[in-house]
């Protein structure tokens, strides 16, 4: 596959890297800007003094580790965004220019349960231990920041239990499982919400830019073409129609990008699109990557019932 082909590509999310070579051009940074509101959050649990700042801290780090977001936190946007309208000027330019939208999404969290459970016993040695349970329950939104859309409205909900014959940080270290596992929960929602790009195809080999996070070997992923842009008489909305087209197989997991095997359906190339661009109206959906992946890439030939027609 040409470097140049792959990385001219607008729809590319990550910047070439420094020891690329010298036909390669280093690409604007697609990636989707994620906003969390942590000023926003709504507290509805019973203790009007929690403070969510392990929960925020975490969310922040775990988009930022993901290689997926672009993560703008509250001192970013004060220091150039005066207010949601202008957001979508700084972020970019909405896809006018660049043929491609950013998606740039901002969280809310309304924070429902936020504490503990505590019991203590002994065991049958008479030596005395402490049990604790965190909760924690939100209902999350995700705002699309240029059309103020809610995307998506989710509650979740997660607890840690920890045991110890000493009550020392106890009560911190399930809070902070509790807050892991709620995060891993959030970043999960927005992948689904996240398109990926497909950046080149040879054959049946297809690249997309989805980073070594959000994928897994023998995960089978689909295709979808947009088509012509359709209005909704009811809403008003404009959306692109998205027709399924392909079926991919992820086969090897680079650190940018993700080589897969093409198991069925066909991807053609725009052949009047500038270079860079033959691509770009194809989209990948990701599924939730805390399920289960799909049978492996390479399929396994059941045996024939000799004494039927196996068509």
């Amino acid at each position: 596959m040409k470097c140049n082909k792959v990385l001219l590509i607008a729809a590319s999310l990550f910047v070439a890297p420094a020891f690329a070579d010298d036909d390669c051009e280093a690409g604007p940074d697609m990636r989707p800007y994620v906003y969390i509101d942590a000023k926003a959050i709504e507290n509805k649990t019973d203790n009007p003094a929690a403070n969510f700042k392990g929960l925020i801290d975490r969310l922040d780090n775990g988009l930022t580790e993901s290689g997926i977001y672009r993560v703008i936190n509250s001192k970013s946007v004060s220091e150039g965004v005066k207010d949601d309208d202008t957001f979508s000027v700084v972020a970019d330019d909405g896809g006018k220019e660049s043929k491609i939208s950013t998606p740039a999404m901002k969280i809310y969290m309304t924070v429902m349960q936020y504490g503990f459970a505590s019991s203590t016993g002994t065991d049958m040695y008479g030596k005395s231990s402490s049990t604790r349970q965190a909760k924690i329950e939100l209902i999350l939104k995700v705002v699309d920041m240029r059309t103020k859309e809610t995307l998506k409205s989710k509650n979740i909900s997660r607890s840690a239990t920890g045991v110890a014959t000493a009550q020392a940080n106890l009560s911190e270290q399930v809070l902070q499982e509790a807050n892991k596992k709620v995060v891993n929960d959030i970043i999960a929602e927005l992948i689904k919400l996240t398109p990926f790009n497909v950046i080149d195809v040879e054959n049946s080999e297809v690249v997309i830019d989805a980073p070594a996070s959000s994928v897994k070997p023998g995960m089978q992923l689909v295709v979808y073409k947009k088509g012509k842009s359709i209005r909704n008489r009811r809403t008003g909305k404009v959306t692109s129609k998205q027709t399924k087209v392909a079926v991919i197989g992820v086969v090897t997991i680079g650190e940018d990008s993700v080589t897969c095997k093409l198991l069925e359906g066909k991807i053609t190339p725009n052949e009047d699109a500038e270079e860079g661009d033959e691509y770009l109206k194809y989209i990948v959906r990701v599924p939730d990557v805390s399920v289960a992946p799909l049978p492996a890439v390479t399929p396994v030939v059941p045996s024939v019932n000799r004494g039927a027609n196996p068509f």
